[in-house]
């Protein structure tokens, strides 16, 4: 690829589409796990079934996670615009790949061992930045014309995130809390997943 953005944009398509398949690999191996009623990280908990091919997935799509952001900077006022955006969505992939890796979820949701309590903490700030991402975005593409309009969808996902992103924190021991879980990220996947279209279309 002659422009570098095209690849970084291709690392953006693939890992929504990476986590995807490691929650559906995840629920399809593991017998009588529900995707309504469990996270995806049930699917990671020390001594689940099948957990080192579904953390290595987590982990390439971690590192993919880490390098769109780049090409999304580079793509956006020809790399002269704000670096916090991009910052933000890089240390949440960071702090992905961390949980996934060396800090599961413990069995049941409730944090026990010290791995369990660093997990469910790591999740606040990675929440965070991602709406905090989304705002940065908001104002830097306002002054990008190549993205007209993509300002407008990234302050639109950041007010459909809040609520969904709330509800399912207050949902934790619900039913139903795989899919409120599956609801609130499939807004952050989308939105990721868009944004490296429209740059691999922009990288010719």
């Amino acid at each position: 690829m002659k422009n570098p953005n095209k690849a970084f944009a291709v690392c953006g398509i693939i890992a929504p589409i990476l986590y995807l398949l490691m929650a559906i690999i995840g629920g399809a191996l593991r017998p009588g796990y529900s995707h309504i009623a469990e996270t995806v990280s049930e699917l990671l908990v020390a001594g689940a079934p099948n957990k080192p091919l579904l953390v290595t997935l987590l982990i390439i799509d971690s590192v993919l996670g880490m390098l769109f952001p780049i090409g999304l900077h580079r793509g956006i006022n020809e790399g002269k615009g704000s670096k916090v955006g991009p910052a933000f969505l890089i240390i949440t992939s960071v702090l992905t790949l961390l949980t996934a890796a060396f800090f599961p979820q413990d069995p049941g949701g409730e944090p026990v061992t010290f791995a369990g309590t660093v997990h469910v903490t790591l999740i606040i700030p990675m929440v965070i930045l991602s709406l905090g991402a989304f705002l940065a975005f908001w104002r830097s593409l306002k002054s990008d014309s190549l993205w007209s309009g993509y300002d407008r969808y990234s302050l639109v996902t950041f007010i459909i995130a809040i609520p969904l992103g709330v509800i399912s924190a207050f949902s934790l021991n619900s039913p139903y809390i795989g899919l409120l879980e599956r609801i609130s990220v499939a807004v952050i996947l989308q939105w990721g997943f868009v944004m490296a279209i429209k740059l691999f279309r922009l990288s010719k």
